[in-house]
């Protein structure tokens, strides 16, 4: 079990996963951690994370970069959730720069965002800029993600999207409450299903202007509505 509690992580270097953090196996607990500035040539160039359970809290996932997947983070296999976290201006090569999620046969593995802001990430090669499942799996297992009281916004190429690696299981389900998902409406996943339950909105959260300063303006749509 890893615990990380009051850490700045930034600025390291990987030749291959996880330039922040790399975890394989066991439990993860994050709290008031900030992993920024950090790279890696393959998977996760600020997280790297795989075949565990976890928790990140209170936490920022900033300015990360990767050769490949998951710039901010890379989750394979994992059963994760996240409260209170800032995922922003991270760049990946491929797919999923905010966040990118390898979904395999195992029952257990889901990803679980409640309030979190995924903003302005770039996957200039890949898909989902926002985040990106990657479904692996052949077997009939059933996996529910969730995202609730969040902010999907500014991503590039698109906020949410998944590639498919594998086949012949049943479609996950991915539950959207109380969010703000720019083009929410327009999202259709391949193996993904999708609902967009009450509170759901496609509006310009209005950032405060100042760069890499994602607090909220007075007015904002998001505020007090979840």
């Amino acid at each position: 079990q890893q615990n990380l509690y009051d850490v700045i992580v930034e600025n390291n270097y990987s030749e291959s996963l996880g330039g922040g953090l790399y975890s394989n196996g066991g439990q993860v607990n994050a709290l008031n951690v900030s992993f920024s500035h950090n790279y890696s040539m393959v998977h996760g160039g600020g997280v790297f994370l795989n075949g565990l359970q976890g928790q990140i809290s209170n936490s920022f996932i900033i300015g990360n970069e990767t050769d490949w997947t998951g710039g901010g983070a890379y989750l394979g296999q994992t059963e994760i959730s996240m409260t209170n976290v800032m995922i922003a201006d991270n760049i990946s090569s491929g797919s999923g720069s905010g966040i990118y999620i390898y979904v395999s046969n195992i029952e257990w593995v889901t990803l679980q965002l409640n309030n979190v802001n995924v903003v302005n990430n770039t996957s200039s090669g890949g898909q989902g800029g926002g985040i990106c499942y990657s479904m692996n799996y052949t077997e009939e297992v059933d996996h529910t993600h969730s995202i609730v009281n969040s902010i999907i916004w500014g991503n590039q190429p698109q906020q949410i999207d998944s590639e498919i690696n594998g086949g012949g299981g049943s479609p996950d389900s991915l539950i959207i409450a109380y969010s703000d998902i720019q083009d929410g409406s327009e999202i259709a996943l391949e193996d993904v299903i999708i609902s967009l339950l009450d509170g759901t909105i496609d509006e310009d959260p209005l950032f405060t202007l100042t760069e890499g300063d994602y607090n909220l303006q007075g007015g904002s749509p998001c505020i007090d509505t979840g």
